[in-house]
């Protein structure tokens, strides 16, 4: 289990959480993970880890997790929701392929960065707002989709 995952489990149980086995493997597949995960993908993995959880339990969990903040759900203009931990440390944006759906992540924009805090600090001001956070996702045509055209 990595560092950033323990360190979630600490803030649950500190905030008088249990920490149940599916909630457990759920936060190790999310922080193994590259790209945000649909429904049916962590489903798939927590079979291979053993578990068959319902889906009313799973989705209550999922809920929990960004409930907690310990997970964004993302959606990318198609019919279902993705799932990812929400680690500020890796603050990032998403390239989305209009075709196939493929997710990339983002992570070089630095000096995007700085501007839109700067933006963030001006709707604050401006509207009088708290705590403003960002979603910013690209969308596009992959290399692959361009190739069967």
């Amino acid at each position: 289990m990595h560092s950033n995952q323990q360190k979630i489990i600490e803030h649950l149980r500190q905030s008088g959480h249990r920490i149940t086995r599916l909630r457990r493997v759920m936060l190790e597949i999310f922080g193994r993970q590259h790209g945000p995960l649909p429904y049916d993908v962590i489903m798939k993995k927590l079979s291979v880890h053993g578990l068959r959880p319902n889906k009313t339990s799973v989705y209550r969990e999922l809920e929990f997790l960004v409930k907690q903040q310990v997970v964004h759900v993302l959606e990318f203009n198609e019919d279902k929701k993705r799932y990812e931990l929400a680690l500020d440390e890796h603050h990032h944006h998403h390239v989305v392929c209009q075709s196939c759906k493929t997710i990339g992540e983002v992570h070089d924009v630095k000096a995007l960065e700085v501007h839109l805090r700067k933006f963030e600090k001006y709707l604050t001001q401006k509207f009088g707002f708290r705590d403003i956070a960002h979603r910013l996702d690209f969308f596009g045509t992959c290399s692959k989709c361009l190739q069967q055209e």
